[in-house]
């Protein structure tokens, strides 16, 4: 996959948006209201030009389960060009290696031989440890606190953490979130880069996110150049 941008490189585009061939990315969640509602909402609002973007709940809300979905998905479609399979990893242990091994192993059918672009799909897990929430906790806060288990599970408890300091009314069917902390977008990217060279600093695993690379493809793809 092409290098994504940065935030500050998007600071500095224009805003005029181009229109293209349309592709087609697929974004596979664990979740089946919080993360596809956010999505769907930054989506629409960004209203991207040549780019379909299909996002589907996995079967089950279990790692293994999302990725096996996301393949069952693109082999009914074969158009799909950029798969991602979103993944929280509390509690899920050896499932998360069996996801991964999953992906790694699958041999993708071959893409539609009228569509432009690579032969085969780019396909990743994006996790988060211990759950998206991370993500969005990164929209308010410099974050440089773990979440473990104590009576509760540690994505419980960062769900908690994110209602009882930023949104008291947030729950996994909270509506508007994305309109909500979509100003500070880019903050949570340059947070995320952050918090992941603290953690590998400091040795330590969670709190983690990948969501920003989701983030930047998709505002990168609102100013893609057209092909000629």
């Amino acid at each position: 996959m092409k290098e994504l941008i940065s935030p500050s490189a998007l600071k500095k585009r224009g805003s005029g948006k181009v229109k293209s061939e349309r592709k087609k990315t697929l974004i596979v969640c664990e979740g089946t209201e919080t993360e596809p509602t956010y999505f769907k909402d930054m989506v629409k609002d960004l209203k991207i030009a040549n780019t379909d973007v299909y996002i589907e709940p996995g079967r089950h809300s279990n790692p293994s389960s999302v990725v096996r979905t996301a393949i069952d998905l693109y082999e009914q479609d074969l158009e799909f060009e950029l798969i991602y399979c979103l993944i929280d990893t509390d509690e899920f242990g050896k499932d998360i290696d069996l996801a991964s091994s999953m992906l790694k192993e699958h041999t993708f059918s071959r893409r539609k031989k009228s569509l432009g672009g690579d032969r085969y799909p780019q396909a990743k897990i994006l996790r988060s440890d211990p759950c998206i929430e991370v993500w969005f906790l990164l929209h308010y806060e410099v974050l440089r606190r773990p979440f473990v288990k104590a009576n509760k599970s540690a994505a419980q408890n960062c769900k908690e953490y994110l209602k009882n300091t930023h949104l008291k009314d947030y729950s996994e069917k909270y509506n508007g979130l994305y309109s909500l902390i979509k100003k500070n977008g880019l903050k949570a990217c340059e947070e995320s880069v952050r918090l992941r060279a603290w953690l590998e600093k400091n040795d330590c695993i969670n709190p983690f996110t990948q969501i920003d690379e989701l983030y930047l493809d998709l505002h990168e793809k609102v100013f893609a150049p057209a092909k000629r």
